[in-house]
């Protein structure tokens, strides 16, 4: 159970990460949320 929860945690700091290394995506997803 517990290689499971580190897996889980680790993709989700994973996707932090590469949202923090795209500010783009960032902008596209404010774009979204914003309508």
């Amino acid at each position: 159970e517990q290689i499971a929860t580190l897996i889980r945690l680790t993709e989700r700091y994973c996707v932090v990460y590469q949202t923090l290394n795209h500010p783009a995506a960032i902008s596209v997803l404010r774009h979204v949320v914003s309508r």
